[in-house]
């Protein structure tokens, strides 16, 4: 028969195990958060309406940039390195975007080979659409940013601009996932603010 101290110090270590398995498995959870950024989008493309139709006219991949929380680095591709992001993608437990469901997951669906079910098959946080829903109108990634984290959009054309390497496009969509993560973060914390309906 074990002493009332022995068993203290049973349920001790067995709470510090499942503690430190908490720890490992929260730290073990992969949330990517990526964005593209493509070539002009024709008319049908940006306003086509069903999904079907802007898929057909989808635009090809210009840049990308992708954060993993689990690395905790930011990763960042060219339209040669597209299988790179699609395994990133793959291997994330929570995708996060902004407008990924109408922009970004389309464009890879139409050209690189994505499942069209892909995003049902994994938890996705797309705040365009939380915002649209919450207020019942579309939203632009400026007007959000701008009222939850006082800054602007910064585009492709405020960085330098380099036609071979595209650092520049590169960095824009970087921006934008830094700007994402930051809305997804206050999403979490049930801190986001919501524009006027």
């Amino acid at each position: 028969m074990c002493s009332r101290r022995e068993a203290q110090i049973s349920s001790l270590s067995k709470l510090n195990t499942a503690l430190k398995e908490g720890e490992r498995n929260r730290r073990a959870f992969n949330v990517v958060v990526f964005d593209i950024s493509t070539f002009p989008g024709s008319f049908e493309f940006l306003y086509g309406g069903d999904r079907d139709t802007v898929r057909q006219f989808a635009p090809k991949l210009l840049a990308a940039c992708a954060y993993s929380s689990k690395s905790q680095r930011y990763f960042r591709y060219l339209p040669n390195q597209v299988d790179l992001l699609l395994n990133m993608l793959a291997s994330a437990d929570e995708l996060v975007t902004f407008n990924g469901l109408k922009f970004d997951l389309v464009v890879l669906e139409r050209h690189y080979g994505l499942s069209p079910d892909f995003a049902l098959r994994k938890s996705h946080v797309d705040l365009a659409k939380i915002f649209e829903k919450r207020i019942g109108r579309w939203v632009t990634f400026d007007e959000v940013i701008q009222l939850n984290l006082g800054e602007r959009k910064k585009p492709a054309s405020d960085f330098p601009h380099d036609p071979v390497h595209r650092t520049d496009v590169l960095a824009g969509c970087k921006s934008d996932v830094q700007q994402t993560y930051k809305l997804w973060k206050l999403y979490k914390e049930d801190q986001l603010r919501f524009p006027i309906p």
